[in-house]
């Protein structure tokens, strides 16, 4: 028998599947990873339409992400959408007391409640392995230029998710910038790239590949996702 690595995702539940927790579930099966889930909310939508998300009470977060800490070892935790600093603090806390080894990789993505809080902000950078986040939010909310980039950098890997396909994203890594351009041409707009790309970059990180071919691999398996249909929601094949 075979036993495949254990990646858990923390965030929000997308009904179409087209993003959140349950589109990184679907990567994840695809590199033959065992994927856990925690909810953080819920959003109310269709498939081009985003009507409005429902969060969860924090305590159930809390005492569901305790129990899995408990029971099974994580190597990679994602975490993407919550709803305020002050829970997504307390998240990675209880992480760093119930498995300090586990390498926490944030999708970084902007909602309402999120304010700037530069001494949390700064916490949770200093827990994280790898900060991701598109272009766009790095320059409404950190009011991007090279000083924010470097700002960043001094707490953890960053890698910036271009804001159009034709453009590179970067990765910063150990004090060194890799440009990545992206593979193929999206038929359609698709929802949940952003998520798709972290969930497949955390499955190559725990399938052992280094950091670069790691982010070859995903940025591979994010085009053809884009590729695999004409409408917002795309096939999950490897």
């Amino acid at each position: 028998m075979i036993l495949r690595k254990n990646i858990l995702t923390i965030g929000t539940f997308d009904c179409t599947g087209g993003l959140g927790i349950l589109a990184d579930v679907k990567t994840f099966e695809q590199f033959k990873i065992q994927g856990f889930t925690i909810p953080t909310g819920y959003w109310f939508q269709r498939e081009n339409t985003i009507e409005t998300i429902d969060f969860i009470n924090p305590d159930f977060i809390f005492q569901q992400l305790e129990q899995l800490l408990l029971q099974f070892n994580f190597e990679y935790i994602k975490i993407g959408l919550v709803q305020n600093f002050e829970i997504l603090e307390k998240i990675i806390t209880l992480i760093n007391s119930k498995q300090i080894e586990a390498k926490i990789i944030w999708n970084f993505t902007q909602n309402q409640d999120l304010n700037y809080q530069k001494e949390l902000l700064e916490y949770c950078l200093s827990k994280t392995h790898i900060f991701i986040i598109n272009e766009n939010n790095l320059e409404s909310f950190f009011q991007s230029n090279s000083k924010d980039v470097q700002y960043i950098i001094k707490y953890c890997n960053l890698y910036i998710k271009s804001k159009t396909d034709l453009e590179k994203d970067f990765l910063y890594w150990e004090d060194k910038k890799y440009p990545f351009k992206q593979k193929g041409k999206r038929k359609t707009m698709k929802n949940g790239l952003e998520d798709i790309f972290t969930a497949a970059l955390c499955a190559n990180l725990s399938k052992g590949y280094p950091i670069l071919k790691s982010c070859l691999r995903a940025k591979t398996y994010l085009a053809r996702v884009m590729e695999s249909t004409t409408n917002e929601l795309g096939f999950h094949k490897f």
